[in-house]
């Protein structure tokens, strides 16, 4: 509809042959398309949360590409009963500028209680990491992948991403055709599954309880 618009509009001030009616129209033609090109590069994708093949929470990925900076932002809300009755909501965000990390955030509530809150920032050619335990310094310079970046593209050709959870790189590694795993050093796995490079499902396997991320069609 709106390409229709814009070749109207064209069309309908060069028949006139007005100069300024024609500037007009090819300003704001370019004003258009340019608006439009920026509202593309913003997706929220929402994932249906499965433990034991019911339905129990939701997770929304959403992403926002400008220029050469890529933000990435998913928030959790699952509820579940592995013996008792567990409510999480989780906050992931990682901010990457011309491929490389600069920023960072993790926040879990369980229950009601934040267990986590961190963020990492680049400074310099280094990463601060601040916890409510204190600030350090992680001992890796450039972080290029992260977990979300998992959520983000098919990781073809990568051996390793950066656990926020974990505070190191954990290894990635293709066991299927567009499907990964990631060992996590507790020894639980996650697997991520893709079509045409859109990450699909996520498998959570841990010791105690299992859980599917499903991508709503």
């Amino acid at each position: 509809m709106i390409p229709l618009i814009l070749v109207w509009l064209l069309r309908r001030y060069k028949i006139s042959r007005r100069p300024p009616a024609l500037k007009f129209a090819y300003a704001f033609c370019f004003s258009l398309l340019w608006a439009l090109s920026l509202s593309a590069q913003k997706k929220t994708i929402h994932y249906t949360v499965y433990h034991n093949g019911s339905e129990q929470g939701t997770l929304r990925l959403y992403e926002n590409v400008e220029s050469n900076i890529v933000r990435i932002r998913i928030e959790s809300d699952v509820k579940m009963r592995i013996l008792v009755m567990i409510s999480v909501q989780t906050i992931e965000e990682a901010i990457f500028e011309k491929g490389i990390l600069v920023s960072s955030y993790l926040s879990r509530i369980v229950n009601g209680n934040e267990k986590v809150k961190q963020q990492v920032q680049a400074t310099g050619f280094s990463y601060q990491l601040k916890e409510r335990s204190g600030t350090s310094q992680l001992p890796y310079y450039p972080i290029r992948a992260s977990i979300l970046w998992l959520y983000y593209t098919e990781p073809v050709g990568l051996r390793e991403v950066f656990s926020d959870n974990f505070q190191k790189y954990v290894p990635v590694e293709k066991v299927d055709s567009c499907r990964y795993r990631v060992k996590f050093p507790n020894g639980h796995e996650n697997y991520y599954t893709y079509h045409n490079g859109v990450c699909t499902k996520v498998e959570v396997d841990q010791s105690l309880f299992h859980l599917d991320f499903v991508l709503n069609e």
